[in-house]
């Protein structure tokens, strides 16, 4: 043995590609079995793999006629059908194609686009690598593996963690059966990244592996894909076509909060977001709440704008189901003064530290207001234009919602106006209208 060459003694194990190859794990053999055990224990742990002739062993090169090839039947499940128009572009320009990668049956891993735009440009013949896997598990993990650093939609990431979880728990089925049947070469995973066995860590890793984060935004953008399936199958295309969208281009909650809408409302913001006339879920909510949709049973309870002007004492009054912001709900039981009515319908009310932009279901107006209560209005509206601190502001909050007040409190809104001696300065008159910002 000592005589043979080093280089014969090392056995060729596989040699693929880092991006698409095994991981290859070393087991001890006793050294009737195995030849390296007389070699000395470094060469033994270097040597084990020799890089031989791959694309003899493993991958051959040709030119193939773009219609003799077939796409994989699960990228365009994964993948959709993606736009071509500047590949096809680039191709014809500089005239060059990156070799597209296929099984011995002609089936295309790598390089959809490409083919796509080779048979858009009519091209005669395209470069392929021709591999050989040795299941179909495999050939869908070398479609994802080739697809890893490409850019990609939301939409597609989620259908790529979807099909990495069916790969793996597939492989994991097939090791556990393996393990049953004292198959010790097929019970090692040689192939799949490690993945931890709980559930939430599990959705973690995958997640983190498709680049959506964490496994809770993995979750929420997986509800809305399965629905996106759903309207499809059912002909709402519309709804899905509006779904798509705003994963793709807004975020993962907000397509998830459209998922919470009721079936009328969800129908009704695809409908304004599909004919261009709202650009956001957001937007589209803040139409509709402008033209007074509604899904309570009685839309009458609505106040008609006409109920309003300039002037005007209201209390907020916004509905938790509304699309209207936090801050604008942090005021919900305020009162303040109407100090402008927009053109499209909508009001600025004026409640002392900001001014609010609502519609007039957002409000509630205080019929005949005393003259004291106009008075405390002006006195306390006055006072939250300064910097005060948090017990002021506290119990100015306490009086803000009351339409009748205690004589107590009257005293308490008195001294803190001794506290400040430019508020008893001001003038006494009404306060003019605030500015109110652009809604």
């Amino acid at each position: 043995m000592n005589s043979v060459p080093l280089e014969c003694t090392c056995a060729v194990i596989y040699l693929l590609k880092p991006t698409t190859l095994p991981v290859i794990k070393l087991t001890h053999q006793s050294s009737a079995e195995n030849p390296f055990t007389k070699l000395p224990s470094l060469w033994y742990y270097k040597c084990h793999v020799w890089y031989f002739n791959y694309q003899i062993m493993n991958m051959t090169q040709r030119l193939c006629c773009p219609t003799q090839l077939r796409p994989h039947p699960r990228n365009s499940a994964i993948y959709g059908d993606e736009d071509i128009i500047e590949l096809v572009e680039l191709i014809r320009q500089s005239g060059w194609i990156k070799p597209l990668v296929v099984t011995p049956a002609d089936t295309i891993i790598s390089g959809h686009r490409r083919w796509k735009a080779a048979l858009s440009l009519e091209l005669e013949s395209v470069p392929v690598e021709v591999r050989k896997f040795p299941d179909e598990l495999t050939e869908l993990e070398a479609l994802l593996l080739e697809n890893a650093s490409r850019f990609k939609t939301t939409e597609q990431k989620v259908r790529e963690a979807q099909a990495w979880r069916e790969l793996e728990e597939t492989r994991a089925k097939l090791r556990k059966v393996a393990t049953q049947n004292n198959d010790a070469g097929r019970a090692v995973m040689e192939n799949f990244p490690h993945l931890p066995t709980s559930k939430g860590t599990t959705r973690d890793a995958i997640a983190s592996r498709v680049g959506l984060g964490s496994g809770r935004t993995y979750s929420k953008a997986a509800k809305v894909v399965s629905q996106i399936d759903e309207e499809a199958s059912l002909g709402h295309l519309e709804i899905a076509q509006v779904l798509r969208k705003v994963l793709n281009e807004q975020s993962v909650d907000a397509a998830h909060t459209l998922l919470k809408k009721s079936p009328e409302e969800r129908q009704a913001i695809a409908n304004l977001i599909a004919n261009g006339e709202a650009k956001s879920t957001f937007h589209a909510r803040q139409v509709i709440r402008r033209n007074n949709y509604t899904g309570l049973s009685n839309p009458s309870q609505i106040p008609s704008l006409s109920q309003f002007q300039v002037g005007a004492l209201v209390f907020v009054d916004i509905d938790r189901r509304e699309a209207a912001s936090p801050q604008e709900k942090n005021w919900n039981g305020f009162w303040g003064i109407v100090t402008q009515i927009g053109e499209m319908g909508s009001l600025a009310v004026n409640v002392g530290s900001e001014s609010l932009r609502l519609f007039s279901r957002d409000l509630k107006p205080i019929d005949l207001p005393s003259k004291d209560l106009r008075d405390v209005v002006s006195r306390l509206l006055k006072l939250r234009s300064l910097e005060l601190d948090e017990i002021e502001e506290r119990m100015l909050d306490v009086i803000q919602r009351r339409e009748w007040l205690t004589s107590k409190q009257l005293i308490h809104l008195d001294n803190i106006e001794k506290l400040y001696p430019l508020a008893e300065s001001m003038k006494t008159e009404e306060q003019q209208p605030a500015q109110c910002r652009s809604p």
